[in-house]
């Protein structure tokens, strides 16, 4: 791992990196949030894996954890917002199949 870091420090260490990683980050509850508006106004949710959204629920909890680990706000609220979303969406479905 060490000479990952080397080859990548000129990136790793730029001093916008939490910021940009953070920001960056967004993206994800903003790609879920068509889903989870669709499985709230939709008259079925057939076709939606819960069991897909238990493992980004999963992935997003691991990440929410690094972002705090890393002190990156940006990424540890956007990760938080979207294990809210996934289990939302993951509730919703369970309930309405």
């Amino acid at each position: 791992m060490n000479w990952i870091f080397a080859k990548l420090a000129f990136v790793l260490e730029w001093k916008y990196f939490n910021t940009t990683t953070g920001i960056i980050s967004l993206i994800n509850p903003l790609a879920i949030a068509p889903q989870l508006y669709q499985v709230i106004v939709a008259d079925s949710v057939a076709g939606v894996s819960w069991l897909m959204y238990v493992i980004f629920f999963l992935i997003q909890l691991v990440f929410t954890l690094v972002g705090i680990k890393a002190k990156n706000f940006g990424m540890m609220l956007a990760m938080l917002v979207s294990v809210l979303e996934s289990l939302a969406i993951i509730v919703i479905v369970l309930i309405r199949t």
